[in-house]
């Protein structure tokens, strides 16, 4: 246990004013650029991951867990196999270039160390609220200040003459801007329930902002997302409290889903004076949505065209368009609302699509590996509330709640969704390590 919590020692000189200033340039841009996000990762991941070697290697700690570290390996070497297994192998290599983000949650374990993670989570809190305010103004003006006339992606919401906009805040798409706020949301909520400091309403606030921003943004996978999230987090309470109320929340989410997807709902609701967000749940239904459903079809065609190592990251684009062809025509010619690039609209079939059942398989393993950490760890914290704490809960939750967000789009193939996904998964391992370090000092 001592040499885990070593691993977390700060390292020093230049190295450690390039990992700091990396880490907070992630942060800055996780919500604004995703040339700065690609900037920072470069520089942390062979920074970060030199100096774990270069400390193991001097005996001044041990590496992390390798419990987390193989299921990395596994995703990477699946990606890999299916890159080598199918034609044009140098292409196929190319489109894995970046893979290199995976590492990341471990490269960040000696820049976490660096700085104090209340102010390192106060400057992202502080680009949340305020991509969350842009995001609002977005959505009842269509403005779009940061890029260039020409280059303006002003989305109109769907709903006749609502008159709004699908709030996007700096993403290209709002389902990125959804899944990035989702995020955000459930992890300083959990921040806020197990903070110990005044900053905890500031952790609120900027979850509330993350509320309104998954609510403006219009993407019901968002919605979905953050509402199993959320409820995720009420396995804190004990549980012969926590358990029936999520069940109760379950039970209701299922009625719901049932009364949209048959129409039931919207045929016994007037719905044409209502608030415009009332009226994107309410065209939810399996007859509204069945562009959705051909996709999912096409992709489990495709699927099982190759179902061991899949077709190769990347190679959807050019492959994807047969299987929806086919597919449409067992519908009497349905003429799809997105084009070949934009994928399945399923993370699962995606991921089983290009990598095959074998990189499906590995991609699940290393998430229940972050989720089987976060339990252990959350429970050496003894119930007593704490950052550590908090951070794991956020992890952990904010994992589900993408996770299920997942069955209706691919975001974590979204470069902006997945880095915020693997900060949260560096968070959570440094969290767990300082845990266990406190836990073997009897502290």
């Amino acid at each position: 246990m001592a040499s885990a919590a070593c691993s977390v020692r700060a390292p020093v000189g230049a190295r450690a004013a390039c990992l700091r200033a990396a880490l907070f340039a992630l942060a800055v841009g996780s919500v604004w650029s995703i040339a700065l996000i690609e900037l920072a990762a470069l520089c942390l991941v062979p920074l970060g991951l030199f100096e774990l070697a270069r400390r193991w290697r001097s005996g001044e700690g041990a590496l992390p867990p390798r419990a987390l570290a193989w299921p990395i390996a596994c995703v990477l070497a699946a990606a890999l196999l299916s890159a080598l297994a199918n034609e044009d192998r140098v292409a196929n290599l190319l489109a894995l270039r970046a893979h290199y983000r995976l590492l990341l949650p471990l490269a960040l374990l000696p820049a976490l160390a660096l700085v104090d993670r209340r102010h390192f989570l106060a400057l992202l809190a502080c680009g949340v609220m305020l991509s969350a305010l842009y995001g609002a103004v977005q959505f009842f003006q269509g403005v779009d200040w940061l890029r260039a006339e020409g280059q303006k992606l002003v989305t109109p919401s769907t709903i006749r003459g609502s008159g709004v906009f699908h709030a996007k805040g700096s993403f290209s798409h709002h389902l990125t801007f959804a899944g990035v706020m989702l995020l955000h949301l459930v992890f300083f909520l959990a921040l806020f329930l197990d903070e110990t400091r005044r900053i905890r309403w500031f952790w609120l606030a900027t979850a509330g902002a993350a509320a309104l921003g998954v609510a403006l943004s219009m993407g019901r996978s968002g919605w979905i997302g953050a509402g199993v999230g959320c409820c995720a987090l009420l396995l804190r309470l004990p549980r012969r409290i926590g358990m029936p109320l999520l069940a109760i929340g379950a039970g209701a989410a299922l009625l719901l889903a049932s009364a949209l997807w048959t129409g039931v709902l919207a045929r016994s609701y007037d719905a044409d004076d209502r608030p415009a967000l009332v009226r994107r749940l309410l065209s939810t239904s399996l007859a509204h949505d069945k562009d959705r459903l051909y996709l999912w079809q096409a992709g489990w065609t495709g699927f099982l065209a190759h179902p061991i190592v899949g077709i190769g990251s990347g190679n959807d684009r050019r492959d994807f368009a047969q299987w929806r062809r086919l597919v449409a025509a067992r519908h009497g010619g349905h003429r799809y609302l997105t084009s070949p690039e934009a994928g399945t609209h399923n993370l699962y079939l995606q991921l089983a699509y290009e990598t095959g059942a074998i990189g499906l398989a590995a991609h699940l393993g290393w998430m229940a590996a972050i989720l089987l950490w976060c339990r252990r760890s959350i429970r050496l914290t003894r119930r007593r509330p704490s950052l550590e704490r908090g951070i794991l809960f956020g992890c952990a939750a904010g994992l589900v709640g993408s996770l299920a967000a997942g069955f209706f789009e691919s975001n974590f193939l979204d470069a902006e969704v997945q880095t915020l996904l693997l900060l949260w998964f560096g968070l959570a391992l440094h969290a767990g390590l300082v845990v266990r370090g406190d836990a073997a000092r009897g502290a």
